[in-house]
């Protein structure tokens, strides 16, 4: 396939993105930057954030430092932030236990850290 021919390695998901795209790791630290100032200049708040799902999948991944499979088109996640760090409770509509297994392997996790 022709797309495939332009993806590059790195970043979060260990596909850095495109060629001559802004790289997955840069989109990560992005929008976990916007999160954290949401989060700082709302405390407490329940903030709605609308956004393409690569964005929120790849601040996801940043945040929580564990991978974070496709968001699907106009679907609710949900986290939270607390002392502890970040955490999700929703995605893609479905509630999340603390025992669910999100393939949590990020070894190619290259952005900032979390907090």
């Amino acid at each position: 396939m022709r797309l495939d021919a332009l993806r590059v390695d790195g970043g979060p998901t260990g596909n850095g993105g495109f060629l001559g795209a802004e790289p997955e790791a840069d989109v990560a630290a992005r929008g976990l930057q916007a999160l954290r100032e949401l989060a700082a200049a709302h405390p407490g708040a329940r903030i709605i954030v609308v956004s393409h799902g690569t964005l929120i999948r790849l601040a996801l991944m940043s945040a929580l430092g564990e991978f974070v499979g496709t968001i699907t088109n106009a679907a609710l996640t949900v986290v939270s932030l607390d002392d502890a760090g970040w955490s999700l409770e929703v995605l893609n509509g479905e509630v999340l236990t603390p025992t669910d297994d999100l393939d949590n392997d990020l070894d190619a996790l290259d952005a900032a850290p979390a907090r």
